[in-house]
């Protein structure tokens, strides 16, 4: 009697370290791709087309020696100065230019895009093809907490595919400059590369895992 007893609460215990442990690798999981999920690429992005200081300082200095040396019509030469400047600062490029960057960056988002809708197609397709996918060859493909590392990093940009287009897709609604353009098209790009990369990588992991 006692050592059924006995018996029964080391079983007891057993499940609860187990069920805890499970609690608990959800949690670092959770927690760590949270600490990696910071998008330190958008940094900077509203202030990378802003001009040094020193420029002003330099068209200041030089409207006041103008206006020291010339009096009068150093006033006026420093007005045109000014103007001219100004112009130069705040003179808008083509367009075409602005319409053809933002094209390549919703292309770019396009790609991402398909590469949720081609892992949504395996993982939730009712077509033959999808699932003999998702269930013979690559079932571990679909376990978002695996530990083969091409399958982690995977669903670590998958999970945050929609938050990056977001993200994106806001700042394409402000008035942008070329060169912020030029950035976020950079930054996109990127991201499509890598997930289409992962995507890869974690289909021939998972098929390995699957014939291993």
């Amino acid at each position: 009697m006692v050592a059924a007893a006995a018996a029964a609460v080391a079983a007891t215990k057993v499940a609860f370290n187990e069920s805890h442990g499970f609690t608990a690798k959800i949690v670092i999981a959770t927690t760590r791709w949270k600490e990696r999920d910071t998008m330190p690429e958008f940094a900077g992005l509203e202030n990378s087309s802003r001009l040094p200081w020193w420029p002003y300082l330099v068209i200041a200095l030089s409207c006041c020696v103008l206006i020291w040396l010339l009096k009068t019509p150093g006033i006026f030469l420093s007005i045109i100065l000014f103007i001219a400047i100004y112009y130069m600062i705040d003179h808008r490029p083509n367009r075409a230019e602005i319409d053809s960057l933002r094209s390549s960056v919703i292309l770019s988002v396009e790609d991402i895009e398909d590469i949720e809708e081609q892992y949504n197609r395996f993982a939730h397709g009712s077509d033959a093809s999808s699932i003999a996918d998702r269930t013979l060859k690559r079932p571990e493909l679909l376990n978002t907490f695996s530990t083969v590392p091409e399958i982690e990093s995977f669903h670590y940009l998958l999970s945050n595919s929609d938050r990056f287009i977001q993200r994106v897709r806001l700042h394409l609604n402000k008035s942008l400059n070329t060169s912020q353009l030029e950035k976020l098209l950079d930054i996109t790009d990127q991201r499509a590369s890598q997930l289409q990369q992962a995507w890869t990588d974690a289909r021939q992991a998972a098929r390995r895992h699957t014939e291993n």
